[in-house]
């Protein structure tokens, strides 16, 4: 008995609470990897946090060993889950926005310059090629080549 009558119901009411509410998102991320057949990160999490969470009313009711009782735990394993998730979600959709924006990007800076050599561009790469098979046919020049 706890330090007041009922106390030993609060870790399982809020952590109750938190696997319903912030577990949500895995439990439907884990029935569309099923679904798909394609087992993921989503499953893996849900089947974690579902085992701690019947472990722990398991150890409450009596039922299993009272070393069992991972309330702390299971809020824990939701919090930083639900955290790393978020940022995830956050960087995907500033890398689809940054894409999108690139996507839509006019192409004219990259043609203009290729379409149109400076003059000491185009004799820039004439002489270097010259040299390059001067070199060769004269069996001269750096020996990794």
């Amino acid at each position: 008995m706890g330090p007041f009558p009922g106390s030993r119901w609060i870790a399982p009411l809020f952590g109750t609470v938190m696997y319903v509410w912030g577990g949500r998102p895995f439990l439907t991320g884990a029935v569309s990897e099923i679904r798909s057949r394609q087992p993921g990160m989503m499953l893996l999490i849900w089947l974690a946090i579902t085992v701690a969470f019947i472990a722990s009313w398991g150890a409450t009711l009596g039922i299993l060993d009272h070393q069992l009782e991972f309330w702390w735990e299971l809020a824990l394993l939701i919090v930083i889950m639900l955290l790393g998730h978020w940022v995830e979600m956050r960087s995907l959709a500033q890398t689809t926005s940054a894409l999108d924006s690139l996507a839509v990007t006019p192409p004219m800076a990259f043609t203009s310059s290729l379409d149109r050599p400076s003059p000491s561009q185009s004799t820039y790469a004439v002489d270097v090629a010259k040299d390059l098979d001067r070199e060769q046919r004269a069996g001269t020049g750096p020996a990794d080549r």
